[in-house]
């Protein structure tokens, strides 16, 4: 195990700076966690847990359809990333298990070249968007992604590369979406699994699901 801990300030990591082939790797910061110089050059590379946790935030926005060099590059077999304020802003070389991501306030940003497994929350408290890319994005049950007064985009490139477990559960501040509800061969017919049918006398909100970038199934 590799364990960084900026006890005040920031830290900003080089190319190739951390690398473990045994054990995880954790870095800490009381301010933000950033690349010295933006780019897509790996930070960090683990074979084991990589967990990251910021009193500021975690990397910069890649900004529009993540283009951008700005967020942190890492590679792990699994990810956890806590940012305090501004957002989690990374950016993964192959699969990866993300067990958590969170950040009071601002976005979150994760890219994957390979599969994203989310199998904890995603959760942005206060404010902000939530916006995932991959090949292929599988939530578990638990992969709950919460954007509490923001939006929330998934983006699988590869064909039927986004699945949803009945158990998780999309929630914005216009309401929430299963896995369940979206499973269901005619989700707006009503049934047991999902409730009653959906009509003018008992509708209560809109809901928009859209795929984009995919010809998912689910």
């Amino acid at each position: 195990m590799i364990q960084v801990n900026q006890s005040s300030g920031s830290l900003a990591l080089h190319d190739h700076v951390i690398a473990s082939s045994v054990g995880g790797v954790s870095i800490s910061a009381a301010g933000s966690i950033d690349e010295q110089n933006d780019s897509s050059t790996l930070n960090v590379r683990t074979d084991g847990q990589l967990t990251l946790v910021a009193g500021g935030s975690i990397g910069q926005s890649a900004g529009a359809n993540l283009g951008g060099t700005g967020n942190l590059d890492v590679q792990a077999t699994a990810l956890s990333a806590s940012a305090g304020s501004v957002g989690v802003f990374v950016s993964h070389t192959g699969e990866v298990t993300v067990t958590s991501a969170a950040t009071n306030t601002g976005d979150i940003e994760l890219q994957a070249t390979q599969t994203f497994s989310v199998t904890g929350p995603v959760i942005a408290a206060t404010s902000g968007d939530i916006v995932m890319q991959a090949s292929q994005i599988v939530l578990g049950d638990s992969g709950d992604v919460t954007a509490s007064s923001g939006e929330i985009q998934l983006t699988a490139f590869s064909s039927g590369g986004l699945s949803v477990a009945s158990g998780a559960v999309l929630t914005t501040d216009q309401g929430s979406v299963s896995g369940q509800f979206l499973n269901a061969s005619n989700p707006l017919a009503g049934s047991s699994s999902v409730g009653a049918a959906l009509d003018d006398t008992n509708s209560v909100a809109e809901i928009d699901v859209a795929f984009i970038g995919s010809s998912a199934s689910d």
